[in-house]
């Protein structure tokens, strides 16, 4: 049923969803006519933004949506979950965001591999729809599936924050909204909020991970941004205390680096909750974080580079250059 809701929505079409708050309608991001369409549907106002809901912020990146630090810190506490965050998207225009926490919704986002453009299942103004055959009744006929499953766990709207302003503000009281307030409170009091802790994941944590963060220390450290980040490394298999292969201290060691000190460690939840942004090597590797903890999701970059280990010398020089050109991509700031 996903994947014929995820074809439908590449034609076009419009899916109703569950999420744990009320029932979506939903269109693909890439599909403008069928966004149009739920604006007719539910009368909505054409200066209201339908929101963006995601399963990773991969694709915010690529679309020049950068997450103030507040929003990153907010995304680690409570996404996925019943949260919508308002951030500044191009050309002063904002963007709403939300990342579900129910399987349908996530299953159907991943399937239909980019964000989909949703919001309530009601007609604007009116109250939104907790009930999969409520959701059906309202649009029958008028929409192309309903992926029903039953009564929502909350049963309300998200609850919605600007972030756009120098004071963050929120816009509709949903669930856990004390808690928000209270986390957004203990965070805005931090005198280094904006600091950012970089965490690398390969496997054996000897060299792929090792390298990246080697060279990345050290263009820190020539740049004169150490009081501003912090970089770690680990792997998802890791033999605690095992040394860096000779081979990747060699490339480090040339590119300006120095890792021989190195000792291998283990993946952690810890080190995944302290980190403001993470980089795994393969998407084998994404999905051993997000098994540990689901909610790194959203701080997860996949590089797609490939295990050296084994090799000589030539593809280990290879592979640092594929981490530093795909670094420069997601970093803007080593592109400077």
């Amino acid at each position: 049923m996903i994947r014929e809701a995820a074809s439908l929505l590449h034609l076009g079409k419009l899916v109703i969803f569950p999420t744990e708050t009320v029932y979506g309608i939903a269109a693909a991001i890439s599909q403008k006519e069928a966004a149009d369409r739920i604006y007719e549907l539910k009368n909505r106002p054409p200066d209201k933004p339908l929101t963006w809901h995601v399963a990773d912020y991969d694709y915010l990146n690529k679309q020049g949506i950068m997450l103030s630090p507040l929003a990153r810190e907010l995304s680690r506490r409570f996404l996925p979950g019943p949260l919508t965050v308002i951030v500044a998207g191009q050309n002063n225009q904002t963007v709403g965001l939300r990342f579900p926490d129910h399987p349908v919704a996530q299953a159907l986002i991943e399937s239909a591999g980019e964000p989909l453009l949703a919001t309530s299942v009601n007609k604007s103004g009116d109250e939104a729809i907790a009930s999969g055959k409520k959701a059906a009744r309202l649009f029958n006929g008028r929409v192309d599936l309903v992926l029903d499953s039953g009564v929502t766990r909350f049963g309300i709207d998200s609850t919605v924050i600007d972030l756009t302003k120098d004071e963050p503000a929120i816009l509709r009281r949903g669930p856990w909204v004390n808690d928000i307030e209270e986390f957004i409170k203990e965070v805005s009091s931090r005198p280094n909020v904006e600091t950012e802790h970089i965490l690398f994941v390969c496997t054996g944590n000897t060299c792929r991970s090792v390298m990246a963060a080697g060279w990345l220390s050290a263009e820190i450290k020539r740049r004169g941004f150490q009081n501003k980040m912090s970089v770690a490394s680990c792997g998802t298999s890791a033999t605690e205390g095992m040394p860096a292969t000779l081979e990747a201290i060699q490339v480090v060691r040339a590119s300006g680096g120095e890792i021989s000190g190195h000792r291998a460690r283990g993946l952690t939840k810890k080190l995944l909750q302290d980190a403001t942004k993470i980089f795994a090597m393969t998407s084998s590797h994404v999905d051993a974080i997000v098994r540990l903890d689901s909610r790194a999701a959203s701080k997860v970059t996949v590089l797609g580079i490939q295990d050296p280990l084994g090799s000589d010398l030539k593809v280990y020089k290879e592979t640092l250059e594929a981490l530093k050109q795909n670094l420069r991509k997601s970093l803007t700031w080593l592109a400077e």
